[in-house]
């Protein structure tokens, strides 16, 4: 059991990395966005974006699934 939580942990951690990098873009093509708007410009950001929407709905599937469980179950509050 140790090593399959390992592996849901490391998955996780990349996920959040993915996120982490996602968000840094999306800061960046709204600001130009702000700076120059136009249509091609937000259609950059709203791609991001999708993606980013996406990719967390993903995760916190996941993460509810393979850890939930384990956090109600010693009490911590998520």
């Amino acid at each position: 059991k140790a090593q399959a939580f390992r592996r849901v942990v490391a998955r996780l951690m990349e996920e959040h990395e993915i996120v982490h990098a996602l968000l840094l873009k999306l800061i960046d093509e709204i600001n130009v966005l702000i700076e120059t708007p136009s249509p091609a410009a937000f259609e950059v950001a709203a791609s991001t974006y999708e993606q980013l929407e996406a990719l967390l709905l993903s995760h916190f599937s996941y993460e509810e699934r393979s850890i939930g469980p384990a956090l109600g179950r010693f009490g911590i509050g998520i």
